[in-house]
């Protein structure tokens, strides 16, 4: 038993490398493709980077930018986790529950804003400047793109979603390949094998049925 969690305090550590030497990507939305792009065919997200590199989105991947929730609340939770566990990707199990937590707080405040009670007019788009349009927003399982072009009958010709969980799918794929060989190598055991694959798939919380657009 000292053993196998020997084993499994290995496996946190190396994941908790895959952390270090981190990138913050900052771009204008319409470069968006610079980075990351997907092809028509549905072949799946192409990355622009050095074979070594990796990307990472979500709640960790958030928590990396902001580093503060800027609520005593929250603080006191993460107090109790050191430096070396604010690196590590199991955090992020932590973390979507404090955005969860602060989701909760927001949508309350947003139920108690009198303002939405009244009434907005909406005024009629009577013609199309643009026929390309981008939109990236940050939803909860990490960056979320659209990119649409309109047609000569200003109808949706090309449509191309990015989800986040295509976007983690090569460090998902790869931390879940390397870490499940080398445990077969070293027990033989395949249910071992199976409960290291889900704790390594749920720190992601991969939508597979988003990823299939």
């Amino acid at each position: 038993m000292g053993e196998l969690n020997y084993k499994k305090q290995e496996l946190i550590t190396k994941i908790q490398n895959w952390q270090k030497d981190k990138i913050l990507a900052d771009f204008p939305v319409h470069k968006y493709q610079q980075f990351f792009t997907k092809q028509i065919e549905l072949r799946g997200v192409d990355f622009h980077l050095n074979k070594d590199q990796k990307v990472i989105v979500g709640p960790l991947a958030r928590f990396n930018i902001i580093k503060d929730f800027e609520m005593d609340e929250i603080s006191s939770y993460l107090s109790y986790f050191d430096g070396e566990w604010k690196k590590n990707l199991i955090y992020s199990n932590l973390v979507r529950l404090v955005e969860m937590l602060l989701a909760s707080y927001e949508g309350l405040s947003i139920l108690e804003n009198r303002n939405l009670i009244g009434k907005n007019q909406i005024k009629p788009i009577k013609s199309i400047k643009n026929n390309e349009g981008i939109g990236i927003v940050e939803a909860p399982r990490g960056t979320l793109i659209h990119h649409y072009t309109l047609d000569e009958n200003n109808l949706i010709g090309k449509a191309k979603l990015i989800i986040a969980t295509e976007i983690n799918l090569p460090i998902i794929n790869d931390i879940l390949t390397r870490e499940s060989r080398k445990l077969y190598e070293w027990t033989g055991d395949i249910n071992q094998i199976k409960n290291q694959a889900q704790m390594i798939i749920r720190m992601f919380d991969p939508c597979i049925s988003c990823a299939t657009h």
